[in-house]
């Protein structure tokens, strides 16, 4: 079984060696604090028994094996966006991304919604809590993200929103009454609060 590693930490790969999936999953998914706690195990093991950290709670939890992923990514439609902001790999105007695109003729990616809906009424039942449209491109330019908000609505998710705060097509009041109800959060991508931190 493998290890994946999320976050930084010392260590790391010394630790990798000692930890065990848990019965029944693939890989075990070590984050930066569980990494922190198990150093603290193993630390207090070569001291002995009494200081073991077990004894004192600090010990992670163990991973729990999930029938399905409780947040999925969509890429609803990264090739669409109003602004080319300076640290975007695909909309920057030093990103090569969209040139060569159109240079070879590349229809704009955008997912169809059938696909998002069946993935949806398949996930939700096994414990899907959240998904995410699209982080790459504007995700409210894609033209079905009405029928996105429904689809949380009635499978009782919640959205994740990632937006350059432009509010395409409607303004910030319309999105906010369609979008408000089922969001987790909305979070503005910026570079900087002013036309000359932005470009730099």
């Amino acid at each position: 079984a493998g290890v994946r590693h999320c976050g930084q930490w010392d260590g790391l790969r010394r630790l990798a060696d000692a930890v065990q999936p848990a019965q029944g999953a693939s890989e075990a998914v070590i984050h930066g604090p569980d990494l922190r706690a198990l150093a603290e195990t193993r630390e207090a093991e070569s001291q002995g028994p009494d200081a073991h950290p077990r004894r004192l709670g600090t010990v992670p939890a163990p991973i729990v094996s999930l029938a399905a992923p409780w947040r999925i990514t969509f890429d609803t439609n990264p090739d669409d966006c109003n602004f080319k902001c300076t640290m975007c790999e695909q909309h920057s105007e030093y990103s090569p991304h969209q040139r060569a695109r159109k240079a070879g003729g590349v229809r704009r990616r955008r997912m169809d919604f059938e696909l998002i809906a069946e993935v949806v009424e398949q996930m939700a039942p096994l414990g899907l809590r959240e998904i995410i449209p699209s982080t790459m491109g504007e995700p409210l330019m894609y033209k079905e993200f009405p029928r996105i908000v429904a689809l949380c609505a009635q499978h009782n998710i919640k959205l994740n929103l990632t937006t350059n705060g432009s509010f395409w097509g409607r303004g910030v009041d319309a999105w906010a009454r369609l979008i408000v109800p089922v969001c987790s959060d909305v979070k503005f991508s910026w570079n900087g609060a002013t036309e000359q931190t932005q470009q730099r």
